[in-house]
């Protein structure tokens, strides 16, 4: 992460401010493995919360504000394609 970081800030391609970056995990324990769900019912397989949340970290400086934002509202990866084309406004 910290190499694509450096590539994306360095003079010759100088692109971080506007490249949006979006770190994320995988949804869910498994059953029987080690892992939480920090108290939300349901594991990987699920459709509970504990089994589709998960956590995210996004950068993109010219549209993020701030050094650090805090959304509640719950994040599942089916999510990113419809968000990214609202984003871009494809329809």
């Amino acid at each position: 992460v910290g190499r694509i970081r450096s590539l994306l800030k360095s003079p010759e391609n100088d692109i971080y401010n506007n490249t949006w970056l979006w770190f994320t995990s995988d949804n869910g324990p498994q059953p029987q493995t080690p892992g939480g769900t920090a108290g939300l019912k349901g594991e990987k397989s699920d459709v509970w919360e504990g089994g589709i949340r998960v956590p995210t970290i996004m950068s993109w400086p010219e549209q993020i504000p701030g050094s650090s934002f805090h959304s509640d509202y719950p994040i599942v990866t089916h999510d990113l394609l419809p968000t990214i084309m609202d984003i871009l406004d494809i329809s």
